[in-house]
């Protein structure tokens, strides 16, 4: 890496630990990186590279357990052996839908459905 861009992206760090200290809060240097454009950026397990979103396999995991639970019923998609698996997935559909409400309202739909039917 040529010096002058470490140079930058070592004065831009110390910036922003400066402000955070300004602010009263103490930088955790283990738990501080620079995540680039071109990578998938998480915060709190939230993809925030554009938009907040929820991962593409987590909304794809729950998707296949409505489509499968259709068939096999809700008891046989709970692998992980939850012990209120419809309430974990209500749960996992509702944090979907805290970031991506049309995909959330979508979901929402498909276990509704599974109730009624």
């Amino acid at each position: 890496m040529p010096i002058r861009k470490l140079a930058r992206r070592l004065t831009g760090l110390a910036r922003v630990r400066h402000v955070a200290e300004d602010e009263g809060f103490k930088v955790n240097p283990k738990k501080t990186r620079v995540q680039r454009p071109e990578s998938r950026q998480t915060v709190t397990g939230l993809v925030v590279n554009a938009a907040p979103a929820v991962p593409r396999d987590v909304v794809r995991r729950l998707r296949a357990i409505l489509h499968r639970a259709k068939t096999e019923g809700l008891a046989a998609q709970n692998r992980e052996q939850h012990p209120d698996f419809r309430g974990w997935l209500a749960g996992m559909i509702a944090y979907v839908g805290m970031a991506r409400p049309e995909i959330g309202e979508k979901l929402r739909a498909a276990l509704d459905e599974l109730a009624a039917g």
